[in-house]
């Protein structure tokens, strides 16, 4: 019942309602009255004291979110996350989403633009993650795929060979570079004993002895909260296939750019004078190769 009732006031203020909710008072005893009714007839005055302590949605959302739960500690963030993130989703003023994103990554210690892009968004009636950034932008669209794989291979470690020897660290988008040559070094380190667990203790504790370790605690954690959102319910053998799809693409980038940087160094090697025929024709096979690996990746 309360479940329903909160699905209604979520709905409520989603269509622009402010909404606040009464705590039932308690008896002089300790005892709760059965509802409204029964304490306007017993206790009227008691009632309207209920009604002007009345308490706005969201903060009921917050308060209930955070009592209990320990933000120190990396489980229970990403508990307080993945409870509010959906309901500040709906809230419809952009003044009050704002203000209710801001709070929630101070609680969390999480920048609010990494919150920002956990945010759903309603398509066809369904929430769905939206992007941190325009998909036109070539730097953005490097940074998301990055973004995903590695929030998949948290998902997934069983996949870490794959990506780890399919991916070079020159390939992950820069923000996320250092993070990854960690668990690249990482894993090299524990794969002959177990399975990478890239959520363990001992991995944070690894991070822990790196320059800038806060910085990179602080985007596994973002990794992990997006992992969460879009991964933990997703079977393994999807996963598979989204992982190497991902793969394919950041592979695919990372040629087209080494090609554009080979075309303007040849064009250069074309102009010197003396001409060095020795270099212009590595560069040329270097183009060519390149180029029959991108035609792979394309079919």
């Amino acid at each position: 019942g309360e479940a329903a009732t909160m699905r209604g006031l979520i709905t409520a203020m989603e269509n622009g309602l402010d909404v606040f909710l009464i705590t039932l008072p308690r008896r002089a005893d300790g005892s709760s009255y059965k509802d409204p009714d029964e304490c306007i007839r017993e206790n009227p005055e008691s009632w309207k004291q209920a009604i002007a302590q009345a308490e706005p949605l969201l903060e009921h959302f917050f308060r209930r979110a955070t009592e209990e739960r320990d933000l120190t500690k990396l489980e229970d963030k990403r508990a307080v996350v993945r409870d509010l993130i959906p309901i500040i989703a709906r809230v419809p003023d952009t003044i009050a989403s704002a203000h209710y994103l801001q709070r929630l990554a101070a609680l969390v210690s999480v920048p609010e633009a990494d919150l920002r892009g956990l945010i759903p968004q309603k398509t066809g009636g369904a929430l769905k993650l939206r992007p941190t950034a325009a998909p036109s932008k070539t730097v953005d669209s490097w940074r998301r795929l990055s973004d995903r794989v590695l929030a998949m291979l948290i998902a997934a470690p069983s996949q870490s060979a794959y990506v780890i020897g399919a991916l070079a660290p020159e390939l992950i988008a820069p923000e996320l570079a250092t993070l990854y040559k960690a668990m690249v070094v990482f894993y090299t380190k524990e794969s002959s004993t177990q399975q990478p667990a890239w959520q363990s203790d001992a991995f944070r504790r690894y991070l822990a002895n790196e320059p800038d370790h806060e910085a990179l605690l602080q985007t596994l954690d973002v990794l992990f909260l997006l992992s969460e959102s879009e991964f933990a319910e997703v079977p393994e053998v999807d996963l598979q296939r989204e992982i190497s799809e991902t793969v394919r693409r950041l592979r695919k980038r990372y040629l087209q750019e080494q090609l554009r940087n080979l075309e303007q160094e040849i064009r250069a090697a074309e102009l010197v004078t003396p001409r060095d025929e020795n270099r212009l024709r590595e560069l040329l096979v270097k183009f060519q190769n390149d180029s029959a690996v991108l035609t792979t990746l394309e079919s």
